[in-house]
Order: structure tokens, then sequence, then C-alpha cells
């Protein structure tokens, strides 16, 4: 799948010869385009009160993607009149040229037709210019006739003729214009001025532009080929990724004979929060065993849940990266997880990721995680692990428009897995790596002998069963780790380094009375702030509709009540070792009320 088509709409105003239609000319061609971008076919951007640093800044920003360039605005035949200063017609064209993708400029100011020869000597291939002045009204009636009847379906030549063709009907017969402020100076239009003074003008040995239509999304399947998809079958390249990070895995793989213990070990191999949601994936559900609505939201599920786990990743180091003065810069931490439930349904965890990789590496500091800068150099370069981004977040906002989806889900379902295999094949070194669960440390202190410290710890590995696996006995250290905590590490016969990533996950179970003894396994991750306390999910739950499943809910105001702790030893809310009325979750408020100030 390829980046996603850009159209860059610019516009630009000027106090002194205000055009009151530019507004309206934004927001209408935005609307005409909406239905194409909600398709996840192009990207629509708009700059409003462009500049020719914000023009050059977009251009930089959608390199290579860009499909359409419209200005809106004062011009002339040398110049675009940006706000602050005017865009030279050479330097545009010039940064025009390098836009491969590029099907059209269109130039709607005043005697825009000058610069037409330079972007068609450059290679452009088709350019919509003007003559002679236009008037501020007309020209926002003809991109909007223009946009509309493009968004339909209509070619480029289409277009531009039912744009004439509909600004003709209207006001060839109607009163001469009068003064207005027009795109270049007000002036006054005579009777009889009235020819269109647009054009559409192309490079003679390309005519094929003039059939050019706005694309279509590009799928990998049809409909009537995803009949033969299996489910599940793009995901098994994802132990082959581990097993080329560790090599260890691949031994006894030939005597599998199951196809189904090819997944487990995809599972197992995964922390608990990822490899949960794979378990779902792949599992005997007949909702999952073919393309429909509930399988979609599920690939999207496990798309979150290993965004998460990057984001989470980079949030706790740079965290420990503030406290240690390592970060030049105070980074406002709060935004990232100060989310409201609205918020939270929407955010970009891999925006995130990729906005901490940056931050890092501007302050010299490497990442815990340093195969994480494959993902991170992926994302910067747009090769095929940001392609599978762009894809898997079109999904997941699809799945709030359950319109969009209709026809269409069969071939949603075999390229979500297929980009999903890619993004978590990228993911396949955490294999490497041990997520475990710190549930207590007990300091040994004999007379006469070094210090140890018992830890009592689990592995957080995800199980068809979905219990945690807890060491049978405490593991002895010279060394020890933070108490109630999710904490990352390659070696468990060496401590350090290692990353606390509590408060973002949290083992409810770290919290209970008779914490040592309770094989079960409850991993939440936080989710969203409201008021004064912090939300967290179950991270095998649908993560999708989280805010409305109070079951899977864990909130850091939990009180524990006498009642609970006297008769009901099994409680869910029965986790503290302190007073009755104590909140056993009150460290965690603490933790991030330090990281929004840090």
């Amino acid at each position: 799948m390829k980046n996603l088509p850009v159209i860059l709409l610019t516009f630009a105003n000027d106090l002194t010869a205000y055009l009151e239609n530019l507004k309206r000319e934004s927001y209408n061609l935005n609307q005409a385009l909406e239905p194409w971008e909600d398709e996840y076919a192009i990207k629509v951007f708009r700059e409003e009160n462009a500049t020719t640093k914000e023009i050059i800044h977009a251009i930089n920003r959608f390199d290579g993607s860009i499909l359409l360039f419209h200005y809106g605005g004062h011009a002339d035949g040398e110049a675009l009149q940006l706000e602050g200063g005017a865009g030279h017609a050479d330097g545009l064209a010039q940064l025009l040229q390098q836009q491969k993708q590029l099907q059209l400029v269109f130039l709607n100011g005043c005697s825009t037709a000058g610069q037409v020869n330079r972007l068609l000597g450059l290679g452009i291939k088709a350019v919509i210019a003007t003559t002679a002045h236009i008037d501020d009204g007309r020209a926002t009636e003809f991109a909007e006739h223009f946009y509309q009847k493009l968004a339909k379906g209509g070619t480029l030549q289409q277009s531009f003729a039912h744009a004439c063709a509909s600004l003709s009907f209207v006001h060839t017969d109607g009163p001469a214009p009068q003064v207005y402020p027009v795109r270049g100076l007000a002036i006054r239009t005579e009777k009889g001025d009235e020819k269109l003074p647009w054009g559409l003008y192309y490079q003679e040995d390309q005519p094929e532009v003039l059939d050019w239509v706005l694309p279509y999304q590009l799928s990998l399947s049809t409909f009537e080929d995803a009949q033969a998809y299996e489910s599940n079958a793009y995901l098994y390249s994802i132990l082959g990724e581990m097993v080329a990070n560790n090599e260890s895995l691949g031994e006894g793989l030939d005597s599998l004979v199951d196809d189904r213990e090819y997944l487990d070990l995809i599972i197992k191999n995964f922390p608990w929060n990822i490899g949960a949601q794979v378990a779902k994936l792949v599992s005997n559900d007949p909702e999952m065993l073919r393309p429909g609505p509930k399988r979609l939201e599920q690939l999207a599920n496990t798309y979150i849940a290993a965004g998460q786990f990057l984001f989470f990743v980079l949030l706790s180091q740079a965290w420990d990266e503030k406290k240690n003065g390592s970060l030049s810069e105070v980074a406002d931490f709060g935004r990232f997880f100060c989310l409201n439930p609205a918020q939270f349904a929407g955010f970009d965890y891999i925006g995130g990721f990729q906005e901490l990789c940056g931050l890092l590496q501007e302050n010299g500091i490497a990442p815990f995680l340093p195969e994480a800068a494959f993902c991170w150099e992926g994302l910067k370069d747009k090769k095929e692990f940001y392609d599978a981004y762009l894809f898997l977040e079109s999904i997941r906002h699809r799945l709030e428009k359950p319109a969009l989806l209709q026809d269409k889900l069969a071939g949603l379902c075999e390229d979500g897995e297929y980009f999903l295999s890619v993004f978590l094949s990228a993911l396949a070194f955490l294999a490497n790596y041990q997520l475990l669960t710190v549930r207590d440390i007990i300091l040994c202190n004999y007379r006469h002998r070094e210090a140890e410290y018992r830890h009592y710890l689990g592995r957080l590995n995800a199980h068809t069963e979905a219990r945690l696996g807890l060491f049978r006995e405490p593991r002895v250290f010279k060394d020890f780790l933070d108490s109630d905590s999710i904490v990352l590490l390659k070696n468990l016969g060496h401590l350090r380094p290692y990353l606390n990533l509590t408060p973002f996950y949290i083992d409810k179970n770290a919290f209970a009375r008779d914490k040592q003894s309770i094989p079960a396994m409850d991993l939440f991750t936080f989710a969203y702030c409201n008021g004064g306390e912090y939300i967290y999910v179950k991270s095998s739950s649908n993560l999708l509709q989280s805010p409305a499943q109070g079951h899977n809910l864990l909130s850091t105001s939990l009180e524990i009540s006498q009642d609970n702790r006297n008769r009901r030893l099994k409680s869910k809310y029965l986790l503290s070792r302190h007073e009755p009325g104590s909140r056993p979750f009150l460290v965690l408020e603490e933790q991030f009320e330090k990281l929004k100030t840090a």
C-alpha cells in the first residue's frame, strides 16, 4: 500500500484588499473532498493563512505524495501574494517539479497564466490558471463546481468543463459585476468583460492527464479473491522474524506438527498485552475464523496494544532521562497521558512514539530498545512499517463509521492481517526481552552475610489459559528491581539495565494482601484520566470498546471496605495490605502527578 496521496489546499488573504469568499472556498473544497478522505483514499491538508515558510514545510512534509496543489488568493503572473510576502513563481515551479505524483496545479488567482510555461516546462502535467483579473465570488464558485465534479468521479477535463458551464449558466445573463475585491487589485470590470478567464493547460505529449480522476483506495485483494483467503495465513511470517532475532526459538520447529503450535509460539514470545490480543485473534471463535466486523475489530485491537507498548516504553524511558537530567528541554509529558475518554479512543500511539524517538535523538540518548530505532526509521523513511501504520490507523477509524465497511469487509480483513503481520514482524525483537511483574521484594540481611534481595516474580508472556506463570521460588539477587512494578529487561541473570513501565502497566494483584500466592494474571494498561483519578483497562479486553465496559476498568480512586476485607477474601477489590478504607492504588496517582511536573 502506497502512502496516501495528498491534496494540498493553500490560501492567503490581504487585510488591505480582503477577499470575503476565501474562507468559503477553503471550507467548501474541503467538504467536497471529505468522502474521499473518509474512505482513506486521499489526505486533504489545508493551509488557510499560507506563508512561504508554511508552503515549503507542507511540501516537504508530504514530499513524494502530493497529487494536487491548489492556491486561492491574490496573485499575478510572477508570484503568489502570500501572507507575509510574495512567493515567486520560479521557486514554486521548482518545488513542485520534485513531486512525481503531482497531476494538477490549480492557481485560482488573478492573471496566473504567466506562470503556466514555467510549470509545464519543468514537467508539471496540467495547470489551471487565469488570463485576467477575476472576481472573488466567481473564483470561489468556479473552484466549488470543479471540485464537486472531481469528487463525483469526474475526469480532469470533465470537471473543468463542468465548472465553466456552471459559471456561464449562472452569470452570462446576469448584471455586470461592480467593483469587488478581486484576486489581484480591486478594479472595475466593465460590461462585456465577462469571458471566462480560466484555462486548462497541459503538456501536448501527455493528453492522458485529461482523463485523470481521484484515486480509489488500493487494496491487496478483491472481495472475490478474499473468499479463498485463509484467516491467520499472514501471521506465520512473524515467527520467522522472531527466529531471525532469537535463534534459540528455531530449535525444534521442525518437530511441530500442528499449525496451532506455531501460532502459540508467536503468542508466548510477545509481551502479555500484545500476545493476549494475538491469542484472541487466532482463537477458534467462529467470528475470528472468517472475515467480518469482529475480526476486523480484533485486528485493530492487536495493533493498538502493540502501539501502546512501543509508546509507553519510550515514555517511561523519557521520564527516567528527564529525572536524571539527560533531557535538555522540558518535555510536556502530561499531554501524552492526560487524556479524556474521547481522546483515548483516537489517540495515535505510534505518532507519540515517533515524537518521543525524536526527543531522545535530539538529546543524544539511545533508546532502551535499540531495535526500536528500526521502527522509527521505517516511519521517517516511509517504508513498509509506515504503510502498515497508516493502514491500521485507517481501519481503527473506519470502525467508528460502520457505513464505510459495507461490501469491503473481506478485503479489509485480509489487508489488515497482512499489514498487522508487517507491523508485528517489526516488533519480533521483543522475543529477546523479559517482561516481568515484581510482586514483592524482601530484604534478607543476615549477620555477617552480604545482603540479598528475594524477588517474587512472574514472567508476563501470554498463554492460551491466560494465567500468569509465577516462579515457584523467589529469585535471589544482590541488586533489586522496583516493587509492585512491571519491568522490562533483557536477561534475568543481569538485572541492570531495566526499564520500569509502571504506572503505565500494572499487575493488579501486585497490590493484593497475599500477592505472593495469587497466580491469576490481571495486567492493566493505562487508558485515560477522569477528573483526579486515572483509569486503566484490562490489557486483554476490547480496547476499542473499553470506556463502555466498566467490568474491564480499574480506577486509582478505588477504596477498600472493612466488609469486603472480612467477608470476601477473593473480592475483586480486596487488594490492600493496609487498613480498611485505604486506597491501594494511590501510589500510582502520585507517580502520575510527578510525571506531569517532570
